[in-house]
C-alpha cells in the first residue's frame, strides 16, 4: 500500500502548477490578487479560536506540571534570539556580500504603512473585555493572554471548573479537526496563491536593477536555513539530527513563502508540530502563538540588508558604527512591532526605520517599494520556519515531545 503524500510535496506541486498556469493562462492580476487574499484568510480561519481553546487547556495542564513559565520563558528568549541573530546576519550579509546601489525609478510610489509603536500593542494586549482579545485575529499576543489567563482559572477549584474545561477541551478537539481538514485540502488554493505571486512578480519593471540585493539575500537564506538554524538546533538538543526537523517544517515554510504572509502558515505548523514532530498540546498550544508573535525573525534579517542597501544608495560617505549599533537595536524593534502586521512585512519595518533613522532618509524606503512582493515572500518562508522552530525548541527542552520516525511524518 502507498504512503499517503506528505503535506510539503503536495504544497511543492501546487506552486509549480500555479507558475505554470499563471504563465499560460490570462487571469487578470486583479482577480489573482482577490483570489490570494481569500485564501490567506481560508488558511488561518480556524487558526485562533483553535489557539485560543487549546491554549487555555494547555495553560493547565503546564500549570499543573509546574513548568507553564518555563514554557512561556524559553518561548520569547528562542524566539527573541532568532531576531536578534538573523538581524546580525542581515547586517553582516549586507557589508560582506555589498548588494550594488540602487538608483530611485519610476516604479517606485508612496505606501501607507505606519507600525503600531511598543506603547499601542502593550494597550491592546489588555482590551476592555476579554472577549474582545478574540477578534483581534491579527494580533496573537492578546488572544494568547487571555487563553492564559483562563486556563490559570481553570486549575484553582476543580469541582467548580470541570464542566467549562470540558468544554474548552471539546472545542480544542473539534476545532483542531477543522484547522486539519484545512490544512488537507489547502494545497489546491497554493495553486492560486503560487499563480498571484509569478504574476506579480513579472510584472516588476526593473526586477534586475535589484538583482544583487536579491543574490544577497539568497545567500543569507541559505546560510540561515540551513546553517545557522541547525547549529542552533544542534546546540539545543545533540541528540536530534536538526535537518529532520527541517524536513518536517518544510511545509509550513513553503507556506510563508508562497503567501508573505506571518500567519498564513500557522495552523499548518500547529498541525506539522504535532503530527510530525510529536510535540504534545501542552506545550505548542503556548509555544506557537508566543513564537509567531515575537519571532519574525525573517522580516529582521530582509529589512536589515535592504535598509543598508537603502543608506548606500542615498549616501557615499559609507555606514558608521553608530549606524550598526542603532539598526542592531532598533531592526529587532521593527520585527516586534511587525508581531500585530501579519500582512505587512519588510516594506513596513523599512517604513519604520527611515522614519526613526531620519536625517533626511525618511522616504529612503521608495527604492524597495517596486520589489516589496519578492521580499515578503523571502521573509515569510524564514519567518515561518524560525517561529515554528523557535517553538517546537521550548516545548522539547520541557520535555513535551515525542519524536517520531521520518517516514511517519506528514
Amino acid at each position: 500500500m502507498l504512503a499517503p503524500m506528505k503535506i510539503w510535496l503536495k504544497y511543492l506541486i501546487a506552486i509549480g502548477l500555479g507558475a505554470g498556469l499563471s504563465l499560460v493562462t490570462p487571469i487578470p492580476q486583479g482577480a489573482l490578487s482577490y483570489l490570494s487574499r481569500l485564501f490567506v484568510d481560508i488558511a488561518r480561519y480556524a487558526f485562533v479560536p483553535l489557539a485560543f481553546f487549546s491554549a487555555a487547556l494547555a495553560a493547565e495542564e503546564a500549570r499543573e506540571d509546574k513548568r507553564l513559565l518555563r514554557l512561556v520563558g524559553r518561548s520569547l528568549a528562542y524566539s527573541a534570539l532568532a531576531v536578534f541573530a538573523l538581524t546580525g546576519l542581515g547586517v553582516a550579509g549586507a557589508f560582506v556580500l555589498s548588494p550594488a546601489r540602487i538608483l530611485l525609478n519610476a516604479d517606485s510610489g508612496i505606501v501607507a504603512m505606519e507600525l503600531a509603536g511598543p506603547a499601542a500593542l502593550a494597550a491592546r494586549v489588555f482590551p476592555p473585555s476579554m472577549l474582545s482579545a478574540l477578534l483581534d485575529h491579527d494580533y496573537l499576543l492578546p488572544m494568547t493572554v487571555a487563553a492564559l489567563v483562563l486556563g490559570t482559572a481553570l486549575g484553582f477549584d476543580k469541582s467548580v471548573t470541570k464542566p467549562l474545561a470540558t468544554v474548552v477541551d471539546s472545542a480544542s478537539r473539534t476545532l483542531w479537526q477543522v484547522n486539519g481538514f484545512v490544512v488537507e485540502l489547502f494545497p489546491l488554493a497554493v495553486i492560486a496563491l503560487s499563480a498571484a505571486q509569478v504574476r506579480g512578480l513579472s510584472g516588476i519593471g526593473q526586477l534586475a536593477m535589484y538583482g544583487n540585493l536579491f543574490l544577497s539575500l539568497g545567500i543569507q537564506l541559505v546560510v540561515a536555513v540551513f546553517g545557522l538554524l541547525p547549529l542552533l538546533l544542534f546546540l539545543h538538543d545533540r541528540r536530534t539530527n536538526p535537518y529532520r526537523t527541517l524536513y518536517a517544517l518544510a511545509g509550513p515554510a513553503l507556506l510563508g513563502l508562497v503567501s508573505g504572509h506571518a500567519l498564513a502558515p500557522a495552523g499548518s505548523a500547529a498541525k506539522h508540530l504535532k503530527d510530525s514532530l510529536g510535540l504534545r498540546r501542552r506545550a505548542g498550544a503556548i509555544s506557537l502563538p508566543v513564537a509567531l508573535s515575537f519571532g519574525r525573525a525573517g522580516s529582521a534579517m530582509v529589512g536589515a540588508t535592504a535598509f543598508i542597501v537603502v543608506l548606500s544608495s542615498y549616501s557615499s560617505l559609507g555606514i558608521s558604527s553608530g549606524t550598526v549599533l542603532w539598526m542592531l537595536a532598533y531592526v529587532p524593534l521593527s520585527a516586534l512591532m511587525l508581531s500585530a502586521a501579519p500582512a505587512q512585512g519588510p516594506l513596513a519595518a523599512l517604513v519604520f526605520l527611515s522614519g526613526a533613522y531620519g536625517r533626511g532618509f525618511e522616504s529612503g524606503y521608495l527604492l524597495m517599494v517596486p520589489v516589496a512582493l519578492p521580499l515578503m515572500a523571502l521573509a515569510g518562508l524564514v519567518d515561518a520556519l524560525f517561529s515554528t522552530a523557535a517553538a517546537y525548541a521550548a516545548g522539547q527542552a520541557e520535555g513535551y515531545a515525542q519524536p517520531k520516525p521520518a517516514r511517519h511524518y506528514i
